[in-house]
């Protein structure tokens, strides 16, 4: 099993938009020869940059968001979880239309992640995208408009550049989708494919099973994301029917006040700085609720 690692980064500007994103999107920010790693050492993890955070009117009036990535998907996360309910997505981005190779893992020519806006929430996630501004009044994004018809199937709007630092994004736990929090630790990163981060060692251990991450790793680290969406299929692009304000999931958990009731109660400083988690849908609940 590769080791965790977080490289020590220094903060970085936003980076420069890519002058065309559509004709050059290559499959892959890195492509590296494969490997098949089998043992595994912990490491303790570096000093890291904060991720960045970002207004967004649109979002919430007052508390801001950061670009968060969980597997294949991209959301808007708020940077600790609200009060009552814990909640700490905001918003879906990206979609992951059936049989593009590109929807998952491209980069622009400039090497900066891409990713598409399209399905039925496409004009929210436009809206929110186009309003989000750094302390610098800098967006963290660049759209890249007129590629996909306006009848195509998938609704597609358009590509969306990151240029937000690598070492600046939110990340959530591959195993049990804990989202990093504003005054919490960095994450540990996989030393193996680099594209995969972990709360704890524990998780990883976890997840280095065949299904998971054992079966992923080298296929990441080849560039093979795509390969690895669709062989697990993580990605929901129904997100916001499911896990909006009204969707039915949200509906039918609880209002949060029993659970920050309970958490007070047991001390789960966890729940209480983290909030709830995003966990892979294919690994079992059982396993969740042991992390």
């Amino acid at each position: 099993m590769p080791v965790l690692d977080v490289t020590l980064s220094r903060s970085k500007p936003l980076a420069s938009p890519a002058t065309a994103l559509s004709p050059a999107l290559s499959s892959s920010c890195s492509l590296q020869a494969s490997s098949t790693t089998t043992t595994m050492s912990t490491t303790t993890p570096p000093d890291r940059v904060p991720f960045r955070t970002f207004s967004c009117p649109t979002v919430h009036p007052e508390n801001k968001v950061a670009l968060g990535r969980n597997h294949a998907s991209w959301f808007l996360v708020y940077p600790t979880p609200s009060e009552f309910s814990g909640r700490r997505v905001a918003m879906c981005l990206n979609f992951v239309a059936l049989g593009d190779t590109l929807a998952v893992g491209a980069c622009s020519p400039a090497g900066n992640p891409v990713f598409a806006v399209g399905g039925t929430d496409a004009e929210s996630v436009m809206s929110a995208l186009s309003c989000m501004r750094d302390e610098a009044d800098k967006s963290p994004v660049a759209f890249s408009n007129g590629k996909y018809p306006e009848d195509n199937e998938f609704g597609l709007r358009a590509d969306v550049e990151v240029l937000v630092p690598e070492n600046e994004l939110m990340y959530a736990c591959a195993r049990c989708g804990k989202w990093e929090a504003l005054h919490g630790p960095r994450f540990l990163r996989c030393s193996g494919c680099k594209s995969r981060y972990y709360c704890s060692v524990q998780c990883q251990t976890f997840d280095w099973k065949t299904r998971y991450h054992k079966d992923e790793c080298g296929l990441l680290k080849q560039g093979k994301a795509h390969e690895v969406e669709s062989r697990r299929k993580l990605h929901n692009n129904g997100w916001w029917f499911d896990h909006s304000p009204i969707g039915n999931n949200t509906l039918l958990a609880d209002s949060g006040e029993h659970t920050l009731s309970h958490a007070l109660q047991l001390g789960d400083y966890d729940y209480l700085a983290y909030g709830r988690r995003s966990p892979p849908p294919d690994v079992p609940q059982a396993q969740h609720a042991s992390l």
